[in-house]
């Protein structure tokens, strides 16, 4: 029996995840938040928007991966969790 191992040449993070996002809050928190997944090489922003059947569609469509949404408040309850 012969045993191959190359570390080097598998990879198991995925990239590229197409992703729609539904901001409702529209805070400093939420337009950071989206700046950093913007930026990051794991995540490809196909639309921003506030319409749920529309980003249904886009994943129906497979336009979409993965569905981000950003409620009202997010920031209000985050801050207030997280104190």
């Amino acid at each position: 029996m012969t045993i191959l191992v190359l570390p080097w040449a598998t990879n198991m993070e995925i990239k590229n995840v197409n992703i729609r996002i539904i901001d409702f809050d529209n805070s400093a928190l939420t337009r950071d938040l989206i700046a950093k997944i913007e930026s990051s090489s794991y995540f490809r922003v196909q639309f921003f928007g506030k319409d749920i059947k529309s980003a249904q569609n886009c994943i129906n469509e497979n336009i979409c991966d993965i569905i981000l949404e950003l409620p009202n408040q997010f920031e209000r309850d985050f801050l207030q969790f997280s104190a």
